[in-house]
C-alpha cells in the first residue's frame, strides 16, 4: 500500500498573516531543527547549503533576516515515505525531493523518522527549507528562489513529490499497487472516505504534545489545508 501524505506549514513574522498559528518567534525554527533532528526519533539527518555553517546559525539568520523583512521565516513540509521501499531507498528518495525543490540553490535539512514505534509503519520524513534571494540582474527586487509564496505552489510541490515518488519506485522494480497520486479522490472519481497518515504526534500523550509546541513543533495546527493532501491513498486490497 502506498500512501500520500503531504503537509505544509510555514512561520512568518508578516503582520499580514491570515492565521495566528503561522506567527514566527525567535528561537523557534532551533527548537523545530532539533526536535526533529533529536537521535531518538531521526535515523538520517540530511542537510546541505545552511547559511552560518549549522543548524542553530542557520535557523536565527533565517529569522534575523525574516523580521526585518517581515516576512517568511522557512518552509516546513512533513511527508509520506514509502512503506515498502528500503531504508536506503527512502533516504534516496528524500534527498532527491530536497534537492528538486530546493533548486540546488537553498538551504535545508530533512529528517528520516523510520526507526521507532510507530513511525516503523509509518515512516516520513520531516523537511524545513530556507530561502534564497536571488538578484535578478536589474533594478527590480530579488528573486525567491524557493517561491512558495506564489500561487499553486504548494500544490505544485505535492504533485512534483508524487511523480518523483512514483518514477523511482518504479526505476526500483514496484509496481502500481506502490504509486501515489496528489490528487483527491473527488478528483479521480472515486467514491471512498479519505484516510490520513498517523504521525508520531497522533498518538502522543497530552504532555508529550506539549512539549513538541514548547520546542516549536507546531505543524499539527499550523498545516496548511490542501486539498489532494487529505485525500489520496492508492492501494490494493
Amino acid at each position: 500500500m502506498a500512501l500520500f501524505s503531504f503537509r505544509h506549514s510555514v512561520k512568518t513574522f508578516s503582520e499580514r498573516r491570515t492565521e495566528e498559528s503561522r506567527a514566527a518567534e525567535q528561537g523557534q525554527t532551533a527548537a523545530h531543527l532539533r526536535y526533529i533532528t533529536r537521535p531518538k526519533a531521526a535515523r538520517v539527518v540530511v542537510q546541505e547549503r545552511l547559511s552560518g555553517g549549522t543548524q542553530a546559525r542557520a535557523a536565527t539568520l533565517a529569522e534575523d533576516e525574516a523580521q526585518r523583512r517581515k516576512g517568511r521565516v522557512c518552509e516546513r513540509f512533513v511527508i509520506a515515505l514509502p512503506s515498502e521501499a528500503s531504508r536506503e531507498q527512502r533516504e534516496a528518495l528524500t534527498r532527491a525531493y530536497a534537492e528538486q525543490l530546493s533548486k540546488g540553490i537553498a538551504g535545508y535539512v530533512a529528517a528520516i523518522h523510520d526507526q521507532h514505534g510507530n513511525d516503523t509503519k509509518n515512516p516520513h520524513a520531516h523537511f524545513v527549507f530556507f530561502d534564497v534571494q536571488q538578484k535578478t540582474g536589474g533594478r527590480g527586487r530579488p528573486k525567491s528562489a524557493l517561491g512558495f509564496a506564489r500561487k499553486n505552489a504548494i500544490e505544485n510541490a505535492a504533485r512534483a513529490w508524487a511523480e518523483l515518488h512514483n518514477r523511482m519506485m518504479r526505476g526500483w522494480g514496484f509496481g502500481e499497487e506502490s504509486e501515489i497520486s496528489y490528487l483527491s479522490y473527488a478528483d479521480r472519481g472515486i467514491d471512498r472516505l479519505p484516510t490520513i497518515h498517523e504521525g508520531a504526534s497522533s498518538r502522543a500523550t497530552p504532555t508529550a504534545k506539549k512539549q513538541a509546541k514548547r520546542n516549536g513543533n507546531t505543524s499539527t495546527k499550523a498545516t496548511r489545508g490542501l486539498r489532494p493532501t487529505q485525500s489520496s491513498v492508492k492501494s490494493t486490497n
